[in-house]
Parts: structure tokens; C-alpha cells; sequence
């Protein structure tokens, strides 16, 4: 304390040795803020020195650390229709901050209250500014993990189906016949299906047929018949109307497909 009287009646004689001792010029502005930081008695001087102390106080805090806690899990599903666009998404992540004192205590006036002024009058008194890291903070936060299933989902139309005396035969690379067409399930469900005889299973239930094959109702072979399904699905969307030549099948010509039966003279009549 003594130390800091001395500074103050230095100051106010303007003794050079004085100056000469301090790190940074403490005259002009710089030493009318040190008199008024040692010249009043409210509050005491110890309590304005402890001010001081604050102000040059800069406190580093870290970038904090984050600790994750699993709270539950669930399963989402999610569509995507083909052709769909994905979308981004950013975060903010948490930086490392200084704090520095910028306020001047209110029973001070003008120059301390200027920039710079007050923390050069701190430093004059031996009080220098100093810098300590504070403890690294934890965000603790609780999150649900999430399992994704995609399905992908083909927008191209299914086929419509149609009963005997309406189908309409399309070129195509399976069969005897290599023509498929589209008909209706036991279910009510369209299906592309690959023309066959008529010597085919007969069924009640999808169950009645083998894997590939459904049971298809109102055909021209009179009962609902296994047919297996189109390995293209899409396939009977683009008709291309053609005779059939079945006259190789069954007896004499005269044997009956999916689609129709012969006129004895080998075309099928649909």
C-alpha cells in the first residue's frame, strides 16, 4: 500500500524516476485516471485496487465438451419415389470464447471511462493484466438413435387388367407363345402374366400356385389357372395387338389358351 502512495505523490511532483520505473507512459490522461483511483474514499482504496484487479481479469473458456447419452431407439421407414432430391443440413458447432472486462467503475469519471484509459492506470499502480483458462465446460445431451429403412418405390404405373374376350396380347420374350398380358388375380389385383395352354393348374388361392405364379381368374381356359408373372411387370403397359399361332398346341389345333381358343384353322380368336 505504501508503494502505491509513493506512486501517487511521484506522479503529482512529476518525478522523472518515477516514470522511468513504469513499464508505460503514466502521465497525461493515464495519470489524472490514477489520481482519481487513489484520490477518493468511496468506496476505500483497497476495494478500488480490488477493482482494478477484476478489469484486468481476461478469463479463456474453452470449447466445451459433449457428452452423449442414448435415451431410446426407434425405426423409421422411409419412402423415396425415384428421382427425388436429398436434402442437407448444417450444424453449429461450439468455439472456444474470451471475456475480457470492457466496464469502468461508475465512481469514475472522465478520462477513465475512455478506451484504454482505466486498464493503463491499473497497470501504472503494478497491476497488470492477466489471462487464465477456465475449467472445460460439459453439454450433456440425450438423444434417440434411429434405424432407417428405405423403401424405393417405382413410379411407373402398374398394368390394368382385363378378363377373357378383352386382353390385349404383347410381344414378349417368355412362353411358349413369347406373349404375356394383363389379367386380374383371384385377388382383384392386376398382373402381367405369360399366355400359356389351358392344361395349367387350376387354383382357388394364390397359395394353389408356385412362387412366380399367381392364380389368375377369368381366363379363356374357362377355370381360374396358375400363370406365372411377367419377370417385367411393365411389360404389358405398351400393347402391340398380334395374332397368335397355337395351332402346334394340344389336339388338332383346337386347344384353348389363356387367351382364347383356335378356330380349327390355327389363329387364336381373342
Amino acid at each position: 500500500m505504501r508503494s502505491f502512495l509513493l506512486l501517487a505523490i511521484a506522479l503529482l511532483a512529476g518525478i522523472g524516476p518515477a516514470q522511468a520505473l513504469l513499464p508505460i507512459p503514466c502521465t497525461g490522461r493515464t495519470g489524472v485516471c490514477i489520481l482519481q483511483i487513489l484520490g477518493g474514499f468511496i468506496p476505500p482504496l483497497p476495494s478500488r485496487l480490488a477493482d482494478c484487479s477484476s478489469y484486468q481479469r481476461v478469463v479463456v473458456t474453452p470449447s466445451p465438451t459433449t457428452v452423449t447419452t442414448v435415451v431410446a431407439t426407434q425405426t423409421v421407414t422411409v419412402t423415396t419415389t425415384l428421382g427425388a432430391l436429398l436434402a442437407g443440413r448444417g450444424e453449429i458447432v461450439a468455439r472456444q470464447t474470451t471475456s475480457s472486462p470492457t466496464a469502468v467503475p461508475t465512481y469514475l469519471g472522465s478520462p477513465c471511462t475512455q478506451a484504454g484509459i482505466y486498464g493503463s492506470a491499473c497497470a501504472c499502480l503494478g497491476i497488470q493484466r492477466t489471462t487464465s483458462t477456465a475449467p472445460t465446460p460439459t453439454i450433456t445431451t440425450s438423444v434417440t438413435t434411429t434405424t432407417t429403412t428405405t423403401v424405393t418405390v417405382n413410379p411407373v404405373p402398374t398394368c390394368t387388367g382385363d378378363v377373357c374376350g378383352s386382353y390385349t396380347p404383347v410381344n414378349y420374350g417368355e412362353g411358349v407363345f413369347s406373349t404375356c398380358a394383363c389379367g386380374i388375380d383371384v385377388n382383384g389385383d392386376s398382373v402381367c402374366f405369360v399366355v400359356a395352354p389351358c392344361i395349367s393348374v387350376t387354383c382357388a388361392t394364390n397359395a394353389d400356385c408356385a412362387s412366380g405364379s399367381r392364380c389368375i381368374a377369368a381366363t379363356c381356359c374357362g377355370d381360374n389357372i396358375c400363370l406365372a408373372e411377367a419377370t417385367n411387370q411393365n411389360a404389358c403397359n405398351t400393347a402391340i395387338n398380334q395374332t397368335l399361332d397355337i395351332s402346334s398346341v394340344g389336339v388338332n389345333g383346337t386347344e384353348c389358351t389363356s387367351l382364347g381358343c383356335s378356330d380349327g384353322a390355327g389363329t387364336d380368336k381373342i
